[in-house]
Protein backbone atom coordinates (compact mmCIF):
# COMPACT_ATOMS: atom_id res chain seq x y z
CA UNK A 1 0.00 0.00 0.00
CA UNK A 2 2.79 2.36 0.71
CA UNK A 3 4.67 1.61 -2.50
CA UNK A 4 1.63 2.53 -4.32
CA UNK A 5 1.22 5.91 -2.58
CA UNK A 6 4.47 6.67 -3.17
CA UNK A 7 3.62 5.79 -6.82
CA UNK A 8 0.43 7.91 -6.80
CA UNK A 9 2.31 10.93 -5.37
CA UNK A 10 4.77 11.08 -7.36
CA UNK A 11 2.73 10.82 -10.52
CA UNK A 12 -0.14 13.23 -9.86
CA UNK A 13 2.32 15.60 -8.56
CA UNK A 14 4.39 15.34 -11.52
CA UNK A 15 1.49 15.86 -14.06
CA UNK A 16 0.48 18.53 -11.71
CA UNK A 17 3.56 20.26 -12.19
CA UNK A 18 4.13 19.78 -15.32
CA UNK A 19 1.09 20.95 -16.55
CA UNK A 20 1.96 24.53 -14.73
CA UNK A 21 5.06 24.60 -15.83
CA UNK A 22 3.87 24.06 -19.58
CA UNK A 23 1.40 26.55 -19.27
CA UNK A 24 2.84 28.81 -17.51
CA UNK A 25 6.23 28.99 -19.65
CA UNK A 26 5.09 27.60 -23.16
CA UNK A 27 1.12 28.17 -23.69
CA UNK A 28 0.29 31.34 -22.48
CA UNK A 29 3.68 33.19 -23.81
CA UNK A 30 2.85 31.58 -27.48
CA UNK A 31 -0.83 32.38 -27.12
CA UNK A 32 0.25 36.45 -26.45
CA UNK A 33 3.20 36.61 -29.40
CA UNK A 34 1.24 34.49 -32.22
CA UNK A 35 -2.37 36.06 -31.25
CA UNK A 36 -4.17 39.34 -30.97
CA UNK A 37 -4.55 40.10 -27.28
CA UNK A 38 -8.67 40.09 -27.58
CA UNK A 39 -8.54 36.23 -28.99
CA UNK A 40 -5.80 35.04 -26.66
CA UNK A 41 -8.17 36.42 -23.35
CA UNK A 42 -10.96 34.85 -25.16
CA UNK A 43 -8.96 31.66 -25.64
CA UNK A 44 -7.27 31.44 -22.15
CA UNK A 45 -10.88 32.02 -20.03
CA UNK A 46 -11.89 28.91 -21.95
CA UNK A 47 -8.41 26.81 -21.28
CA UNK A 48 -7.83 28.29 -17.60
CA UNK A 49 -10.95 26.11 -15.72
CA UNK A 50 -9.01 23.16 -17.20
CA UNK A 51 -5.90 24.19 -16.36
CA UNK A 52 -6.91 24.52 -12.78
CA UNK A 53 -9.02 21.04 -13.01
CA UNK A 54 -5.71 19.42 -13.49
CA UNK A 55 -4.29 20.87 -10.47
CA UNK A 56 -7.48 20.52 -8.29
CA UNK A 57 -7.49 16.82 -9.40
CA UNK A 58 -3.85 16.43 -9.21
CA UNK A 59 -3.42 17.67 -5.51
CA UNK A 60 -6.36 14.53 -4.72
CA UNK A 61 -4.64 11.57 -6.04
CA UNK A 62 -1.76 13.07 -4.66
CA UNK A 63 -3.49 13.60 -0.72
CA UNK A 64 -4.66 10.42 -0.92
CA UNK A 65 -1.16 8.77 -2.19
CA UNK A 66 0.93 10.69 1.13
CA UNK A 67 -2.13 8.79 3.14
CA UNK A 68 -1.39 5.63 2.02
CA UNK A 69 2.54 5.97 3.04
CA UNK A 70 1.66 7.17 6.24
CA UNK A 71 2.71 4.28 8.31
CA UNK A 72 6.20 3.11 6.23
CA UNK A 73 7.33 7.06 5.86
CA UNK A 74 9.30 9.00 8.99
CA UNK A 75 6.57 11.43 10.53
CA UNK A 76 8.30 14.57 9.98
CA UNK A 77 8.80 14.06 5.94
CA UNK A 78 5.40 12.46 6.36
CA UNK A 79 4.16 15.99 8.02
CA UNK A 80 6.06 17.94 5.24
CA UNK A 81 4.60 16.17 2.51
CA UNK A 82 1.52 15.93 3.36
CA UNK A 83 1.46 19.66 3.85
CA UNK A 84 3.35 20.87 1.04
CA UNK A 85 0.81 18.93 -0.55
CA UNK A 86 -2.89 20.26 1.11
CA UNK A 87 -1.02 23.90 1.00
CA UNK A 88 -0.68 23.74 -2.62
CA UNK A 89 -4.17 21.98 -3.61
CA UNK A 90 -5.66 24.77 -1.21
CA UNK A 91 -3.97 27.36 -3.35
CA UNK A 92 -5.37 25.82 -6.34
CA UNK A 93 -8.62 26.24 -5.19
CA UNK A 94 -7.81 29.86 -4.16
CA UNK A 95 -6.73 30.20 -7.62
CA UNK A 96 -9.26 28.78 -9.12
CA UNK A 97 -12.01 31.10 -7.16
CA UNK A 98 -9.79 34.22 -8.62
CA UNK A 99 -10.11 32.72 -12.05
CA UNK A 100 -14.29 32.92 -11.56
CA UNK A 101 -14.09 36.94 -10.00
CA UNK A 102 -11.56 37.42 -12.99
CA UNK A 103 -14.31 36.28 -15.70
CA UNK A 104 -16.50 38.81 -14.98
CA UNK A 105 -14.28 41.71 -14.96
CA UNK A 106 -13.08 43.70 -18.41
CA UNK A 107 -9.11 42.60 -19.17
CA UNK A 108 -7.65 46.55 -18.71
CA UNK A 109 -9.49 47.26 -15.04
CA UNK A 110 -7.54 47.78 -12.08
CA UNK A 111 -9.38 44.92 -10.41
CA UNK A 112 -8.60 42.30 -13.15
CA UNK A 113 -4.98 43.31 -12.93
CA UNK A 114 -4.48 42.83 -9.10
CA UNK A 115 -6.31 39.31 -9.40
CA UNK A 116 -3.93 38.50 -12.02
CA UNK A 117 -0.98 39.31 -10.38
CA UNK A 118 -2.54 37.22 -7.24
CA UNK A 119 -2.49 34.06 -9.56
CA UNK A 120 0.13 34.50 -10.70
CA UNK A 121 1.89 34.15 -7.35
CA UNK A 122 -0.35 31.68 -6.27
CA UNK A 123 0.85 29.81 -9.50
CA UNK A 124 4.66 30.39 -8.57
CA UNK A 125 3.86 29.50 -4.74
CA UNK A 126 2.23 25.94 -5.46
CA UNK A 127 5.48 25.40 -8.07
CA UNK A 128 7.30 25.61 -5.03
CA UNK A 129 5.58 23.69 -3.16
CA UNK A 130 5.38 21.36 -5.59
CA UNK A 131 9.56 20.93 -5.91
CA UNK A 132 9.70 21.57 -2.48
CA UNK A 133 7.54 18.12 -1.80
CA UNK A 134 9.84 16.60 -4.71
CA UNK A 135 12.80 17.47 -2.78
CA UNK A 136 11.42 15.91 0.50
CA UNK A 137 10.24 12.95 -1.16
CA UNK A 138 13.55 12.00 -2.44
CA UNK A 139 15.06 11.72 0.86
CA UNK A 140 12.65 9.07 2.38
Amino acid sequence: MAAMGKLLWRMSTGVWLGTLVFFSFVVTQVIFVTVPTEAAARFLRVVFPAYYGVGVIAGIVALLGSLMRMKRQDPGAFRWILGTTGLAWLLVLWARYILSLMNHLPPSSPAFLRLHSESIALNAIVGMLLIGGFVIESWT
